[in-house]
């Protein structure tokens, strides 16, 4: 009687054992098979010159862009506000919403990166919303007279 009882649980702990085992392996190999998802990233830019500020905090998440823009050309109203938007290979698509002399306003933002910089883009206005026209990427220019530089973030 006792060798029938202990044939039964040997077997039962080669089952538990064996289904065990398999399973590390199926979970393990499903670790390694998944893709590792990528950890945002933020950055901060500056561009100070003797008259003008401006500043921007970014943080990329896959081809998203959020974060903290802030505006103070010289003898011009102050804004400050954040962006969200997305990135397109190198050049960052943003709705800007800031509050200049206590009114919430909307506008959208291009910059372009080249290397640790980034240039703001200037587009044309459609003239039926007042709204900038980002359709034709085209139109839009680069001016490299205010370029925000790659910073330590604060």
């Amino acid at each position: 009687m006792k060798k029938p009882i202990l044939f039964v649980s040997l077997n039962m702990l080669f089952v538990l054992f064996g289904c065990n085992s398999g399973s590390n392996k199926t979970e393990n190999e499903t670790k390694q098979s998944e893709p590792q998802a990528a950890a945002a990233s933020t950055s901060c830019y500056v561009l100070a010159n003797s008259k003008d500020t401006v500043s921007l905090k970014i943080t990329i998440d896959k081809n998203h862009v959020s974060g903290d823009l802030f505006y103070h050309y010289f003898e011009k109203d102050r804004n400050t506000g954040t962006i969200n938007g997305e990135i397109k290979g190198d050049t960052i698509f943003a709705t800007y919403t800031f509050l200049s002399e206590g009114i919430e306003s909307k506008r959208g933002v291009v910059f372009l990166k080249k290397g640790n910089k980034l240039i703001e883009g200037y587009h044309a206005i459609d003239p039926a919303t007042g709204e900038p026209d980002l359709s034709d990427h085209s139109a839009i220019k680069f001016d490299e007279k205010f370029v925000l530089k790659k910073s330590d973030c604060e």
